[in-house]
């Protein structure tokens, strides 16, 4: 995402409410927002939209992300959710985001990258809690070339957390 690819559109899968998601929507007017995660998180997230008073550009959904997405939007970010999850659900997840992908989509991943923003211990403690694990730029390669995404940049975040920008091939 740059100047020259404006992104108007966001699909936040799980955490719309999440820092992050909220600093995008308030930074930048022209884009809106997408939530789309169980109902429990969505029910607190309109308050928290509210609070931040971005609520007018955002809407939400309960649903899962393992069901078929509303489709359309320029990007669909995943922040601290691939990690939770072992490789053929962290597959299904993409697959979703792809077939629901409007031209020219990204699929933004924000997550800790081994051997770059991960410890053993987060990576540890993923795999005991939710059979997940902190994956490698090459492994994060891997997994979103299976489903035709194409990785154009690595950025670091935080002391914690990295940006993946995945772009659909032919697109």
């Amino acid at each position: 995402m740059n100047e020259h690819n404006p992104v108007a559109a966001i699909r936040n899968l799980a955490g719309l409410a999440t820092p992050m998601a909220l600093r995008v929507l308030a930074a930048h007017p022209r884009i809106r927002g997408h939530l789309i995660d169980l109902e429990p998180t969505v029910t607190e997230a309109v308050r928290t939209l509210i609070a931040y008073r971005v609520r007018d550009r955002a809407r939400v959904s309960a649903q899962s992300f393992f069901d078929p997405l509303p489709a359309g939007a320029q990007a669909y970010l995943l922040c601290d959710i691939l990690h939770d999850w072992d490789d053929d659900h962290a597959h299904r997840i993409l697959a979703r985001c792809v077939e629901a992908l409007g031209r020219g989509g990204r699929v933004l991943v924000v997550e800790p990258v081994g051997g770059r923003r991960a410890n053993t211990e987060f990576d540890l403690a993923m795999l005991v809690i939710f059979a997940g694990r902190e994956r490698r730029v090459d492994e994060f390669r891997a997994l979103a070339a299976a489903h035709g995404l194409v990785l154009d940049a690595v950025v670091d975040l935080t002391d914690q957390r990295c940006l993946l920008e995945f772009r659909a091939v032919g697109t």
